[in-house]
């Protein structure tokens, strides 16, 4: 997301993406969890409803560029 992120601002495009919050803490019990991706979905389902779910970068990345090396 990185990568596409930057292309997006190479080329003069908005950049804007959703992604499941750190505090998003379940973890599946097995491969099929169905419990787990009922949470997962409603969780998603949240997000879509809210007034802006959007962020403009990916995570971290705010903190990769601040960095010396970003």
């Amino acid at each position: 997301m990185f990568r596409v992120s930057l292309a997006a601002k190479r080329d003069g495009l908005n950049f804007h993406m959703i992604h499941i919050p750190d505090s998003f803490d379940w973890q599946p019990k097995e491969q099929f969890d169905r419990d787990y991706m009922r949470k997962l979905f409603d969780v998603g389902r949240q997000l879509g409803r809210s007034k802006n779910p959007w962020h403009r970068e990916p995570p971290g990345f705010s903190e990769l560029k601040d960095s010396p090396h970003g």
